[in-house]
């Protein structure tokens, strides 16, 4: 059992390992620093309020097989709004009652294929909640598991799915309070199984929102579904992509004054069908998706950094649904509707793409920013007294960088910053290094060599084995010289400049020098 954490300001992440099994009452209660939970798959039971008044709380990580339930006013996350991503893993069976009401900060929520069951009031409140992907083991929603979340767009059930009792219905807030909310709740509501629903599934329970009792714009019912018995709905459009007319009672639909698209060649079926029939105007338009499928598979990306996804979906006159992306770790991407990722921490997360029941996936991995730092100039050279300017810039440009120097040899320059920029003194021949990099050590650095030249270098001549003759020169000035023998000396034999070959640069007995950047030598030897 955990249970020692009681305002523990200083912590910020906690990681609860799977050989845990129980977290007590109050364990972490006002740990104000606290940014970070993952919960290990082994645990079952947790105490009242053990997270209660960590405010600073962002990031969930659930991986709780199939933890006991909690009372609405014991939850472990309740009304901690600063949460923005509730994750749960792979191994995650049941997702208990009351886990996480009112998280007004999370939009969305991924529920993984290993989970069958989601408990009563689960995310009852989540008023920012505005995506949810639905796995496809789930079998059971009890009551109020998404009421008041009346800012979700587009449900799928792509599971034969029990649903209880206002289990995405919408309410007051607080006593008396009615629901206002600019735009149209579901805009699409996706059902590739048959479900099992009591008629105020999807019900307004207190007053009207935008003025009527419409549910969601739009409802589809994939090929696969064969009872839409009890639902209740008052759709403004629905979608029946089967030929068979699925069987529906008078519980099924609020009114029949509402589009009916139906395949090409089931008109006929679905004008004559009890329910159906009802319909007075249907339309033979209704094109299922045979498959969806992303532009690419993997993907890595830094913190920052954006991406944008194309959805190919087939046939291309499929009609009434839109492709869907959803992230399963918002923490570290998120996806817009139109497909643009936005990389937001280190880990790894998979953007799923629904179009009805067909489905693909990226996994994409976000791995920490790398700034790197660039100068204007990587080589300079100086005369003693000189000052050169040299501008460090980086990418990406955004990023917030301090900048720092070092000096390799602080006898030949002196390196300063100012104003954003490198300046530099010379004050002795030689060479040095200038490096730039960030004062938290965390950019890519960047060099410049410089070097300070004296005001002559001196250039030793040698010819035919006789005494050596010294000469001022000028830096990287060069020098002709004709090779002309001696006596009794013959043809030049050998020329080296700075004991390197150069003979085969004599054309005629002249040799040219290459630009002197050091005291040098030049040895002519004759035949």
């Amino acid at each position: 059992m955990i249970y020692k954490y009681y305002e523990c300001t200083g912590l910020t992440s906690v990681t609860i390992p799977n050989s845990v099994t129980t977290i007590g009452q109050q364990a972490f209660y006002s740990c104000s620093g606290l940014t970070s939970v993952t919960i290990g798959n082994s645990v079952t039971s947790i105490g009242d309020k053990a997270f209660y008044a960590c405010s600073s709380l962002t990031t969930v990580n659930w991986n709780a097989k199939s933890c006991t339930d909690f009372s609405y006013y014991s939850a472990p996350f309740s009304n901690l709004i600063g949460i923005s991503s509730f994750t749960f893993g792979n191994e995650v069976e049941y997702i208990p009652t009351s886990l996480c009401p009112n998280l007004t900060g999370l939009t969305s929520i991924t529920i993984p294929n290993s989970v069958t069951s989601i408990g009563a009031g689960a995310f009852m409140g989540c008023t920012g909640l505005t995506s949810l992907t639905l796995g496809k083991s789930l079998n059971t929603i009890k009551s109020r598991a998404f009421f008041n979340c009346y800012k979700l767009k587009n449900i799928s059930f792509l599971s034969e799915v029990d649903l209880k009792n206002e289990s995405f219905s919408y309410g007051s807030i607080g006593s008396g309070t009615n629901i206002s909310y600019s735009g149209n709740p579901y805009r699409a509501l996706f059902f590739d199984k048959n479900i099992t629903a009591v008629s105020n599934v999807f019900l307004y329970l207190v007053g009207y929102v935008n003025g009527n009792y419409d549910h969601p714009e739009s409802l589809h019912f994939s090929e696969n579904v064969t009872n839409v018995k009890g639902l209740n709905i008052n759709p403004r459009e629905i979608y029946c992509y089967g030929s068979v007319p699925p069987e529906a009672d008078a519980d099924s639909f609020k009114s029949y004054g509402c589009t009916l698209h139906v395949p090409a060649n089931a008109i006929a079926a679905y004008f004559s069908a009890p329910i159906w029939s009802e319909f007075t105007n249907i339309v033979g338009d209704a094109v299922a998706p045979t498959s969806a499928s992303i532009d690419k598979h993997e993907l890595s990306l830094q913190v920052g950094e954006s991406n944008t996804f194309t959805a190919l979906i087939q046939p291309n006159n499929v009609t009434g649904v839109t492709p869907m992306w959803s992230s399963t770790n918002v923490a570290v991407a998120r996806i817009s509707d139109t497909g643009y990722l936005t990389a937001y921490g280190c880990g790894e997360t998979d953007i799923i793409l629904s179009c009805m029941n067909k489905t693909d996936t990226c996994h994409v991995t976000v791995t920490e920013s790398v700034i790197y730092i660039n100068l204007d100039k990587h080589e300079v050279t100086l005369k003693v007294n000189e000052i050169a300017t040299i501008t460090p810039s980086h990418t990406p440009y955004e990023a917030a960088v301090e900048y720092s120097i070092t000096n390799s040899d602080n006898n030949v320059v002196m390196a300063r910053i100012r104003g954003g920029k490198v300046q530099v003194l010379a004050i002795a021949p030689g060479r040095t290094v200038i490096t730039v990099g960030s004062t938290d050590g965390t950019a890519q650095p960047d060099s410049c060599v410089v070097t300070v030249e004296p005001d002559f270098y001196y250039l030793t001549i040698t010819s035919g084995g006789h005494a050596s003759v010294r000469q001022k020169v000028a830096p990287r000035g060069t020098y002709t010289y004709t090779l002309t023998p001696n006596g009794s000396e013959g043809r030049v034999k050998m020329v080296k400049f700075n004991g390197e070959d150069v003979t085969s640069q004599v054309s005629n007995g002249i040799y040219t020098t290459p630009a002197i950047t050091e005291n040098s030598t030049l040895e002519v030897t004759f035949e």
